[in-house]
């Protein structure tokens, strides 16, 4: 999968190069070393990518070209993006949105897309990776990426996660299941756009009349009567109802009302496994076990199917829970004592390049 990856990157960076009167990138060897646990659910995949793509332009001489700089900027404009938003450098910022789109092979402006490689959601993966600040969360959507909230990371608080030990895995087979999730919301679009004789592209446009804690219960009820069946109208619930938490999640961290923002971490798991049915048993498990542990709150995360489980708990007892929690799965799966992985993932800055390096 990784070279098929390395392969994209290298097609479609050099055919918008060659669009755009640029000169391709060379040939270069490299190395890719990762601690980041392989079908973990942590965004390998998008790191892979981006981590392709900085070695063509840092050893083409691109990274810091003011022309391939205005390039990517430029086309950022004409794909739809707002430049000069607060604490983020417009390069990195459509940098962003473009590499993303190396994934679902959308065009970014002028430069033309392709198949991508195969799956339609993972894009703010890379927004997170390039875009990241050191001790700050934040909250941002996609097409075209904007900054919606910055928040502090909590001072007294940690985020521990656990890599269940069963994979994640972007495999031929996976891919029906996580672009299923995707093809569920682009069809409740087109439902909802004959149901209200509307013509919205994308599923966060309906229902803004409304309170946002309004918005799941409307969208299930419009779409059931439009014929729609039980899960795609719940695939549409599930959407806005976890957009309704992310926005009550901000002001909480905000208010640093953590058990109030652990509370909603749990809720949201509790959607995902009946709504998105992505939540592996290990993984449910793992959630499970923190709550029992005395965590504020956890949830499996990532696109499922496998993967990963994060916790939030009191900064003093971090490394003891882990322990526990460690102990505590491992009991009940002794089979994945060699792949699962527990460790405190802070918030820290994004992916960088070093032109003196390069």
């Amino acid at each position: 999968v990784g070279s098929r990856y390395t392969i994209q990157v290298a097609r479609r960076l050099t055919r918008n190069l060659v669009d755009a009167d640029f000169a391709p990138p060379g040939n270069v060897k490299s190395v890719f070393l990762s601690d980041i646990p392989i079908g973990g659910g942590t965004s390998g995949s998008s790191a892979k990518v981006i981590t392709d793509f900085l070695i063509f332009i840092t050893t083409s001489g691109l990274g810091d070209s003011a022309g391939f700089r205005k390039l990517i900027i430029e086309n950022g404009r004409k794909a739809g993006l707002h430049l000069n938003q607060p604490v983020l450098d417009d390069f990195l910022l459509s940098l962003s949105m473009y590499i993303a789109h190396y994934e679902n092979g959308l065009d970014f402006g002028e430069l033309k897309g392709d198949r991508g490689v195969g799956t339609f959601g993972g894009s703010e993966d890379h927004t997170a990776i390039l875009l990241g600040r050191q001790g700050r969360f934040l909250l941002c959507r996609y097409c075209p990426t904007e900054l919606l909230h910055e928040v502090p990371e909590p001072e007294k608080h940690r985020v521990v996660t656990a890599y269940s030990g069963k994979r994640a895995e972007k495999t031929q087979n996976a891919m029906k299941q996580y672009n299923r999730l995707s093809g569920d919301a682009a069809e409740a679009v087109r439902v909802l756009n004959r149901a209200l004789g509307t013509g919205y592209g994308l599923l966060r446009d309906f229902f803004l009349e409304l309170p946002p804690s309004e918005r799941a219960e409307a969208v299930e009820k419009t779409l059931r009567a439009a014929g729609a069946g039980r899960g795609l109208a719940g695939r549409a619930f599930q959407f806005f109802r976890e957009r309704e938490l992310i926005e009550r999640a901000v002001g909480f961290l905000r208010e640093s009302r953590m058990e109030e923002y652990g509370s909603l971490m749990n809720l949201s798991h509790e959607l995902s496994r009946e709504y998105l049915k992505n939540i592996a048993p290990e993984v449910d498990r793992l959630q499970r076990l923190a709550n029992e542990l005395g965590a504020l709150g956890a949830t499996g995360f990532g696109g499922g199917f496998g993967g990963s489980c994060y916790a939030l708990v009191d900064e003093a007892e971090a490394k003891p829970f882990i322990e526990k929690w460690r102990a505590s799965y491992l009991k009940l799966y002794p089979r994945y004592r060699d792949q699962a992985s527990f460790d405190v993932y802070p918030a820290c800055r994004g992916a960088f390049w070093d032109p003196l390096t390069s």
